[in-house]
């Protein structure tokens, strides 16, 4: 009591305790998620028997559909060590983004697969959740009034799964692990690591929050007692993971690179609240790619941005890189595939997303970080910026934005003004500031010389 009403005489809060704070509120918004999507899926299933026989089964035949061309497209996609001999890959894969600038001669920031798990394997880690008998009694009662079910049912695959063995992997799997490294899937980071990485207040992965007396968390891994083990069962990577994507899913462990630029800032995450106060993010830029052309580039961080000669200069050194990694896809025969692009081609609704991403191109993002070490490099590759889903466009939140279209990505955008808010679709493209945000290619380019003619003049005094 007396340090929150120390915070409202306008103390400012310790780091550590914000910390802490947001690992806990972390893990209980994922257990609150996670019971109303049982709610949900409860309450759509009883809706769906709800329907007449000939509706129910026309439901279930559609959802077969669906899975079967999932399915069909991801067991065509190509492995990591198969790239350099091009097909489809999926885009969200770390792994092959890694070999491709490998290929490009682009630094990049390593990651190795320290574990791998099936499907089977994943599903059995993630809790059992117990429903009330009333609700399965009932819930199966009017499934077998529509689909007679057989007396003697298979056993689940995951049932032969030996849960020991397999907590077992996840702490071995960290036995060898640096203390500076930090754990993510080969699809994407954790929720506790977006979440600390968010409000600016973490700058080392060996950082540990405690959330009970033997439990502490940390990037992308857990300690129990005294030993680690992936955090396997993130709430975040679990959803990436089931949204089509190949049967197995990977985890790496990364070294945690110290960045060359911070930018400091309040941060827009917690203003007006209790736990308003300052930021700290590294300086980080997306390119995005559409139909095998680079279309723009943003700073990862808009809140952080600043219209200056060298963010100019790094922004366009990203998109250099970028264009070397998209050279080698392109001489490669390289296709990148995302589900939610690949499942919306058939739809009426969707026309205008075989325009603009066209079937077998390029069409993806690419996001580089200024190290101290290895100086602009490669930190990972997603999905493309596209209306029903996928990157997010950054700095062009305060471009033109329409409902269909989404962002247009265009220029080079390096912040925001103050007026668009990240987490307020409403803003977007909305802005009532008069201030230059989105460059054009041209503009940058002219920015950009001057900055290298200061380091040239810096050169020449030193010499």
């Amino acid at each position: 009591m007396i340090y929150l009403f120390s915070l409202h005489r306008g103390y400012t809060m310790e780091k550590s305790y914000l910390n802490r704070l947001i690992a806990n509120l972390t893990l209980q918004s994922e257990q609150r998620n996670s019971n109303l999507q049982i709610r949900r899926l409860f309450a759509a299933a009883f809706k769906t028997l709800n329907k007449s026989k000939s509706n129910f089964l026309e439901t279930i035949d559609k959802i077969n559909k669906i899975e079967e061309k999932i399915l069909t497209e991801t067991s065509t996609w190509i492995e990591p060590e198969q790239i350099k001999n091009g097909g489809s890959f999926d885009t969200m894969d770390l792994r092959h983004w890694i070999e491709l600038a490998k290929l490009s001669n682009v630094p990049y920031i390593e990651g190795d697969v320290i574990l791998t798990l099936s499907e089977e394997e994943y599903e059995k880690l993630h809790k059992e959740i117990q429903i009330p008998d009333f609700i399965t009694n009932s819930f199966n009662k009017r499934l077998n009034n529509i689909i007679p079910q057989p007396e003697n049912i298979s056993k689940n695959e995951t049932e032969s799964v030996d849960t020991t063995l397999l907590r077992d992997k996840l702490f071995t799997a960290m036995d060898n692990v640096p203390a500076n490294y930090m754990v993510r899937s080969h699809l994407c980071g954790g929720n506790m690591l977006k979440s600390l990485a968010g409000i600016g207040t973490v700058d080392s992965p060996d950082k540990l929050f405690q959330v009970d007396e033997t439990i502490t968390v940390g990037a992308g891994h857990v300690t129990v007692g005294n030993r680690r083990m992936v955090d396997a069962t993130d709430d975040r990577i679990m959803k990436t993971f089931v949204s089509g994507h190949k049967p197995e899913i990977h985890f790496l462990a990364r070294p945690w690179m110290k960045p060359k630029r911070y930018g400091v800032c309040e941060d827009p995450h917690r203003h007006g609240s209790a736990f308003a106060g300052k930021g700290m993010w590294p300086h980080e830029w997306r390119v995005f790619i559409e139909n095998n052309k680079i279309v723009g580039v943003s700073t990862y961080y808009p809140w952080i941005g600043e219209v200056t000669a060298e963010n100019a200069f790094k922004a366009l050194e990203a998109v250099n890189l970028a264009q070397k990694i998209l050279d080698t896809m392109i001489e490669s025969n390289c296709v990148t595939k995302h589900m939610d692009t690949e499942l919306s081609r058939d739809s009426k609704h969707f026309d205008f997303m075989n325009d603009k991403f066209p079937e077998n191109t390029i069409s993806c993002t690419l996001d580089f970080m200024e190290t101290e070490e290895l100086g602009m490099a490669l930190l990972e590759g997603g999905p493309a910026h596209t209306p029903i889903g996928g990157a997010h466009p950054c700095g062009f939140i305060s471009g033109s934005f329409n409902n269909k279209l989404g962002c247009n990505i265009n220029g080079v955008a390096l912040k925001i003004p103050s007026d668009v808010i990240l987490a307020d679709i409403q803003t977007w493209g909305r802005s009532n500031s008069t201030e230059k945000c989105i460059l054009t290619w041209d503009e940058a380019k002219t920015l950009a010389y001057q900055y290298e003619e200061e380091k040239e003049n810096t050169y020449r005094m030193k010499l």
